[in-house]
């Protein structure tokens, strides 16, 4: 067993279900179509006289000189959740490094760091709260059309088969959805990214958005759900001035900005995406269309155990309530064939394998985020706890090749 555990150590050709782009200020305006640059991306004058990147009146404070390099947060975040009353969001900062921004460079760092393949999602665009306006839908699909483009040109939507750009999608408005999905589709797009959340009060899983999920069907693309703080707009609007007042300090927010512990514990992270996974399987979708597939990503782990036994619990004791879009199997056994996580490296991964399979357990570094991992496959590898090593390579490598197989790679 130890000679298999060490041969996994140091295992290369792994498949990556978490990396990220980092855009370079000037990009994203570029990509917006004239019409729709007044309130779409676009450079503004910041604080310190900085120049920053803005959309609608969400003002990013990503630094685009000197970005927190990667891993410098993974230290204090685990000192913080270890017990340390710190800011865990304190680290190193530098200069953006070639690997962050050219697909060339990045392929080469990551041959290196024995990354063969990788889903890439947006960096700045995943910022804010402005895949959740509802107030514009024009606009808002005229600056999810900059993002997609930006992603298509610069790093590509299956780039030497080996990185995956993952479109970024709202089905906000359905019809105009449905045409950035064609249009994606049609230039080669293999992933779609949806927000973790609700869609103007109806689940994503209600019947009326079967349209796309025929099509993710049909075209068997994989859909990820990254988390974003576009989710949070949604249970703010639902729990503002409900637990606490609206704005105890008084001071201006925008729209995602978490005001207190006690509401980030009620919309961060693991709400979103525990209440849309059991959205997608108690409302059937997966009944409906058996051969969808999709990945939590950069949302964790402990939340599942949770999940898997609050469903199955209200799935036998309403038997004969309402089921909007069918009565679904056991809910536990329809996650585990349909859902797919990537564990934050520090979660209990032997523990989450245990609960639904290891052929639903997935390998994320987020990199180059800085709570993410300097070392993608080492640092990974090193809290992942798992000793049999064709666990550990399914963990690594073929689940999310399995995946991104049934696309056609």
């Amino acid at each position: 067993m130890a000679d298999e555990h060490d041969r996994a150590m140091s295992m290369t050709g792994c498949f990556d279900a978490d990396q990220h782009a980092v855009d370079q200020q000037d990009q994203l305006p570029g990509f917006m179509e004239p019409g729709f640059r007044k309130r779409g991306w676009r450079l503004v004058d910041a604080d310190g006289g900085r120049k920053a990147l803005a959309i609608g009146d969400f003002v990013s404070q990503l630094s685009f000189e000197e970005p927190p390099l990667p891993g410098s947060f993974r230290d204090s975040i685990l000192r913080a959740r270890a017990g340390e009353d710190i800011d865990p969001f304190q680290g190193a900062v530098g200069p953006v490094r070639s690997e962050f921004v050219d697909r060339d460079c990045r392929l080469e760092f990551m041959e290196k760091e024995g990354v063969e393949s990788f889903l890439l999602f947006p960096g700045a665009a995943l910022e804010g709260p402005w895949l959740a306006d509802e107030s514009d839908p024009a606009q808002l699909y005229a600056n999810i059309r900059a993002v997609n483009r930006l992603a298509a040109e610069c790093w590509g939507w299956s780039y030497r088969n080996r990185i995956f750009a993952a479109a970024v999608l709202s089905l906000r408005d359905l019809e105009r959805g449905l045409e950035e999905l064609d249009r994606v589709m049609a230039e080669g797009c293999k992933v779609v990214n949806l927000v973790p959340g609700p869609i103007e009060g109806r689940s994503p899983a209600d019947p009326c958005f079967d349209p796309f999920w025929a099509r993710i069907e049909e075209s068997r693309m994989l859909v990820t759900l990254h988390t974003a703080p576009a989710s949070h707009v949604a249970y703010r609007a639902m729990l503002d001035g409900l637990w606490e007042p609206t704005n105890p300090t008084g001071a201006e927010r925008g729209l995602c900005d978490v005001p207190s512990a006690f509401m980030g514990f009620q919309m961060f992270n693991e709400r979103p995406i525990m209440d849309t996974v059991a959205a997608l399987i108690l409302h059937n979708l997966f009944g409906r269309f058996p051969d969808v597939r999709v990945v939590s990503v950069e949302n964790g782990a402990f939340w599942v155990g949770y999940t898997l036994k609050l469903m199955n619990k209200n799935h036998a004791i309403n038997y004969n309530g309402y089921w909007m879009g069918g009565r679904p199997e056991r809910p536990s056994s329809v996650f585990r064939e349909h859902v797919a996580v990537t564990p934050f490296h520090e979660d209990d991964i032997p523990q989450l394998v245990d609960l639904i399979g290891a052929k639903a357990v997935l390998f994320g570094s987020d990199y180059p985020h800085p709570e993410g991992l300097a070392s993608p496959v080492s640092d990974f590898l090193e809290d992942l706890n798992l000793e049999e090593g064709s666990v550990i390579e399914q963990v690594m490598r073929t689940n999310l090749e399995r995946l991104l197989g049934r696309v056609g790679t």
